[in-house]
């Protein structure tokens, strides 16, 4: 486990820089989650939290990773795609090196999800974090579910 915090800290604990519609946007990572997943599936989603956080959650290798982002102003959601390849450009390196040293520790039959990484988090970002922390734990769904108008 002490390895997975050790990655986080050093390889998540940054301020990334991208342009977005022709401006410079400053995007700091602020927290990072992993969690055993059921499936071995890729997919990925964004969650805004407020106008300038938003989480990034990145299903692979039968793992969830929750990566806890701020950005120095409001993304809008079309620029979402976009931001997204840039990120894993940048990210999926940091999470294959997770993912490696998640299988050798075997995490997924020890472990069901760990906060790695809790960089001044706002207290929104922190309570979806710890929210999702404890439905992982408890193995219910992460998904709110919603009544058909």
């Amino acid at each position: 486990m002490i390895n997975l915090y050790g990655i986080a800290q050093r390889e998540l604990a940054k301020d990334l820089i991208f342009d977005i519609d022709g401006e410079s946007v400053i995007i700091s990572i602020k927290g990072a989650m992993i969690a055993a997943a059921k499936s071995k599936n890729y997919n990925f989603s964004f969650v805004e939290i407020a106008e300038t956080e938003f989480v990034m959650m990145v299903q692979m290798a039968g793992y969830l990773f929750y990566i806890g982002l701020e950005s120095d102003e409001g993304i809008e959601e079309e620029a979402y795609p976009d931001l997204f390849r840039a990120l894993m450009i940048q990210l999926l390196p940091i999470l294959e090196k997770l993912i490696r040293a998640a299988d050798r520790i075997n995490y997924k039959s020890t472990r069901k999800a760990d906060i790695l990484l809790d960089d001044d988090m706002t207290s929104n970002m922190k309570e979806f974090f710890y929210q999702t922390l404890i439905k992982h734990i408890k193995d219910v769904s992460i998904y709110e579910q919603t009544d058909v108008a």
